[in-house]
């Protein structure tokens, strides 16, 4: 299960991408996981509840997460601007009006969310019979940059944190 760990100056934020599947509870049995848990919460947990506290869309909304969960993820930059994850500088014209954009750009900066490389035509061929298409070798090239790039794209990624 791909995950990242992100500390931000008011929380610590675990991005899992769990599998697009699950439903109820959660059994975390990566132990890399179950580290990062630790590191997060201070304890072990066996379970996950199924809400979290936020969870992000692909589709560039925010779920679960409300304006009120979002900032205490983040910082807030002036009296009514976020910071943006994705501009390094913060000058006033990059911040970013609501806590839950800024929660979507931490994301955004730190895991790919989509795979940047166009999925070759003629994947489904070669994922049957590799080598021995009529395409050949160039291919085969292709196909396993666009594999290698689609491992490691969050699919249906989940936050969890924990306030400092």
């Amino acid at each position: 299960m791909k995950h990242k760990l992100i500390s931000t100056e008011k929380a610590r934020v675990l991005i899992v991408d769990l599998p697009a599947d699950v439903t109820g509870k959660l059994i975390i049995s990566n132990i890399q996981v179950d580290n990062d848990l630790v590191e997060l919460t201070g304890s072990a947990p066996r379970f996950l509840c199924s809400l979290p506290p936020g969870t992000w869309l692909p589709d560039g909304k925010l779920g679960e997460a409300t304006e009120e969960v979002a900032a205490k993820m983040v910082e807030k930059m002036l009296i009514d601007k976020w910071r943006n994850y994705l501009v390094h500088n913060q000058y006033y014209e990059y911040l970013l009006n609501t806590a839950a954009e800024s929660v979507c750009s931490l994301v955004e900066a730190n895991v790919k969310l989509k795979n940047k490389i166009s999925k070759p035509d003629n994947y489904e061929l070669w994922a049957r019979y590799g080598d021995y298409t009529q395409y050949g070798k160039s291919l085969t090239e292709e196909c396993i940059k666009w594999q290698a790039e689609e491992e490691t794209v969050f699919r249906n990624p989940f936050l969890f944190f924990h306030n400092k």
